[in-house]
């Protein structure tokens, strides 16, 4: 079992309008932070199976949020679990489903960078497979749905990551 305490400190600039180059009335904020001081709570529990390989962990947190330039923020709660399994002592496979709502109802969301009154349920599926020596392919593809909490305030489309690492072991004394 684990718990985390992790502010988030704005250190990012959280307004850089750029202008279209094409018609000067046109602009998009393109922030590299959100303005906004917030901590999030999580308490996280996890197993494996000892004869069999196989894991699961749940977690629940919980976001303090506060404000940005006099408009405040609904806090928001997100829960999740993940389950893997080891094939053949050869590829892992795993499934996670993922969840965030809001605490307060937020009717109009008061800006899309910053989040406020986003929800949505996550899914995933992955595998992670030897391709040389202790060099591992990892692949994943992650998407959205409305089964726990119905999407909103998002952009909801499938995401496929590809990554390659490298497992290292220390020898045993």
């Amino acid at each position: 079992m684990s718990i985390s305490i992790a502010p988030e400190i704005p250190v990012g600039r959280a307004n850089h309008f750029s202008k279209s180059k094409v018609n000067d009335f046109e602009q998009i904020n393109l922030p590299s932070g959100d303005g906004e001081f917030n901590v999030w709570t999580t308490l996280a529990t996890s197993f494996a199976l000892p004869n069999i390989p196989f894991y699961g962990n749940i977690f629940g947190s919980y976001n303090y949020r506060t404000q940005y330039k006099g408009v405040s923020f609904s806090d928001q709660f997100s829960i999740g679990a993940e389950i893997g399994y080891h094939i053949a002592d050869f590829v892992w496979v795993n499934a996670r489903l993922n969840a965030l709502k809001s605490v307060d109802d937020v009717g109009i969301a008061t800006d899309f960078v910053r989040g406020d009154g986003s929800e949505y349920t996550g899914f995933s599926f992955g595998a992670s497979l030897p391709v040389y020596k202790k060099i591992h392919l990892s692949i994943n593809y992650r998407n959205y749905n409305d089964w726990i909490y119905a999407r909103k305030n998002i952009y909801s489309s499938g995401v496929l990551g590809l990554g390659v690492y490298y497992e290292h072991k220390p020898q045993k004394q």
